[in-house]
């Protein structure tokens, strides 16, 4: 494993904590500035973070936020890296209406 895979690994477990901790701020801080984040929610695709954003899409869910993804796959090529995971799953929450 290259220290790249193992500072990406770790990137990924500081934002599975930054969700189990409610930490908008923390998992913002996960992100580059330029970031481009797809989603499920419109407009599917943006560029960059929104802490406030993050911060009013926790409060819509009750109890601890648990990101489980399972069989990834991480590939690094020079300066560009993604991650596959074929199962992500929250579990042990509740959407409040």
């Amino acid at each position: 494993m290259t220290p790249d895979h193992e500072a990406i690994i770790a990137l990924c477990q500081r934002m599975g904590q930054a969700h189990h901790d409610r930490d908008a701020g923390a998992i913002a801080a996960c992100y580059s500035a330029d970031a481009v984040v797809y989603s499920l929610a419109p407009p599917l695709a943006e560029r960059g973070v929104n802490q406030d954003t993050i911060a009013a899409w926790l409060a819509t869910w009750e109890g601890a936020i648990q990101i489980d993804a399972q069989d990834t796959e991480l590939s690094v090529a020079g300066d560009l890296a993604y991650t596959l995971a074929h199962s992500i799953k929250r579990e042990g929450i509740r959407k409040i209406s």
